[in-house]
C-alpha cells in the first residue's frame, strides 16, 4: 500500500477478514522477528515452525538461530532503535533494531530485557508456537509468571492468545503486554491499539437486511455441500482425525484448518463407520451437521456486525476513518444502491468535498452506555465457577439462564 500511495496510485482493499483489514489500517500488528529476516514468500507460521522446531545445539550462537534474539538459547539481545519514537511511522510494533542510544533510560531497558533472556535460559526452554502439546492450563501458568498483564486479560482456556503472547516473550524478552501498552501510547493511539496508518481513508460498508441475509447464507451451505464440501471434511478427517481417534486422542478443533467452521458440526457424522453413515442414525446425524452448519454461519454473520460496530465505529478514543453504508439487500438494484452511491463518496472525497451521504454513526443502548465494550477486566464467578473476561460478558453472564439457574440452587441449599 505505501508503495502505491508513493507511486500516486489509490489502493482499494476489496474483502479479507476483519481483522485483516484492521491491522492494514492500524499499527497493531506485533512482529518480533527483525525487518531483515521478514520475506513476502515465508508465512509467520514458517518461521516460527523453523525457530521453535530447530534443535538448539550447546554452545551455538544465538545468531545463528535466530537474529533477532532467540530467548532461551542466544546470547544477543535484541536491540533499540535510534529511530523509535511517538511517531507511528517509525515506530513499529517491537522496534528492537538498530544500535542502542547512549542514555541511562534505554541502558535500562536493555539490562531488563537481558535478565529477561538469561531467566529464560534457566528454564526448560521454547515451547509456545501454534503446533506444541503443551496442555494450556501449563502455558497459562506460565504465563502468569512471565507476563501476569497479559494473563490476567485472557480466559484461562484461550490458547491462541496464551501462546501469542508467550511467543513474543520467548523471542524477545520482553512482556507482550509492554509492547501493546508501548502501541496504545503512541501519537493517535487508543486501548485498541496503535495509530491509524492512512489518515486519508474510508471505508464503504455493504450491509444487508438480516433477514435476507439470513437465507443466502442457508442457500450458499447448501450450495457448499453439492459442490462437494462433505467429501472434502471426510478426507481431511480420514487424513488427520483419525489416527488421533484410534490411539485413544480427541478429535483437535482448536488448530489451523480445523478452527473453520464445518468440521465441529460434522464430526459426530465423520467418527461413524462409513457403511452406518447410511443407515437412519447417519442420515439423523448428517441432517443435524448441516443445520448446525447454517446456525453457526448465521450466528458469526451477526458477530462480524458487531465487530465492526465496536471496532470501526463506537470507540470514541480511536482514529477511525468515516464509514459508509450502501445497502447491497436487493441485487436487482445494486447499481443504485451500491454502485452509483459508492462512486458518488469516492469522487466526492477525492475531489475535497463533503460526500452527499452522511457516514453511519452507532450509539450505545441505554442498558450498556456505561460498558466499553473492549474491556478485558477479569471477572471470577463463584456461583458457576467460571471466568468471565470483559465487562459486557460478564454483565450477560450475571443475566443469563445458566447463571441464575445456579443461583436459585445455591439459595435453595443455603
Amino acid at each position: 500500500m505505501e508503495r502505491l500511495l508513493s507511486q500516486g496510485i489509490i489502493p482499494v482493499i476489496v474483502g479479507g477478514t476483519n481483522y485483516y483489514i484492521e491491522s492494514l489500517l492500524w499499527n497493531v500488528l506485533v512482529d518480533s522477528a527483525p525487518e531483515e529476516e521478514v520475506t513476502e514468500d515465508k508465512l509467520v507460521y514458517e518461521r516460527d515452525k523453523e525457530y521453535y522446531e530447530r534443535p538448539v545445539v550447546k554452545g551455538e550462537s544465538g545468531q545463528k538461530r535466530n537474529k533477532n534474539v532467540g530467548a532461551n538459547c542466544d546470547e544477543n539481545v535484541p536491540k533499540k532503535s535510534k529511530n523509535d519514537s511517538g511517531n507511528p511511522k517509525n515506530n513499529n510494533a517491537l522496534a528492537f533494531h538498530g544500535e542502542i542510544e547512549d542514555d541511562n533510560a534505554e541502558q535500562g531497558k536493555e539490562s531488563e530485557v537481558k535478565e529477561n533472556v538469561e531467566k529464560l535460559k534457566d528454564e526448560s526452554g521454547c515451547i509456545a508456537w501454534q503446533d506444541c502439546d503443551v496442555p494450556t492450563e501449563d502455558l497459562y501458568q506460565r504465563l502468569l509468571e512471565v507476563d501476569p498483564t497479559s494473563a490476567m486479560e485472557y480466559h484461562p482456556n484461550n490458547r491462541r492468545k496464551i501462546i501469542r503472547s508467550l511467543q513474543v516473550w520467548e523471542q524477545t524478552g520482553r512482556q507482550h503486554s509492554e509492547v501493546l501498552k508501548e502501541q496504545r501510547q503512541q501519537v493517535g493511539g487508543s486501548h485498541l491499539g496503535g495509530a491509524l496508518r492512512f489518515q486519508n481513508t474510508a471505508i464503504l460498508w455493504i450491509t444487508c437486511q438480516q433477514d435476507v441475509l439470513d437465507e443466502r447464507l442457508d442457500e450458499r451451505v447448501d450450495d457448499m455441500i453439492k459442490r462437494g464440501l462433505l467429501q472434502e471434511l471426510t478426507d481431511f478427517h480420514m487424513a488427520y482425525n483419525t489416527a488421533r481417534l484410534r490411539d485413544g486422542q480427541d478429535a483437535d478443533y482448536t488448530k489451523g484448518i480445523f478452527q473453520s467452521i464445518g468440521f465441529k458440526e460434522f464430526h459426530q457424522y465423520l467418527i461413524l463407520p462409513e457403511s452406518e453413515r447410511i443407515m437412519d442414525e447417519g442420515k439423523k446425524l448428517y441432517l443435524t451437521g448441516v443445520e448446525n452448519l447454517k446456525q453457526v454461519t448465521r450466528r458469526y454473520s451477526r458477530k462480524q456486525v458487531r465487530w465492526i460496530r465496536n471496532r470501526f465505529i463506537l470507540p470514541s478514543k480511536r482514529q477511525v476513518p468515516p464509514v459508509y453504508t450502501v445497502d447491497g439487500t436487493d441485487p436487482k438494484r445494486w447499481d443504485t444502491k451500491v454502485k452509483e452511491p459508492a462512486l458518488s463518496i469516492v469522487q466526492a472525497l477525492l475531489e475535497g468535498e463533503k460526500p452527499s451521504y452522511d457516514p453511519v454513526k452507532f450509539s450505545k443502548t441505554a442498558e450498556f452506555a456505561d460498558i466499553d465494550t473492549n474491556d478485558k477486566t477479569r471477572f471470577e464467578c463463584d456461583v458457576c465457577g467460571r471466568v468471565v473476561i470483559g465487562q459486557l460478558q460478564w454483565h450477560s453472564h450475571l443475566k443469563g439462564a445458566k447463571h441464575r439457574k445456579m443461583l436459585k440452587r445455591k439459595h435453595q441449599t443455603n
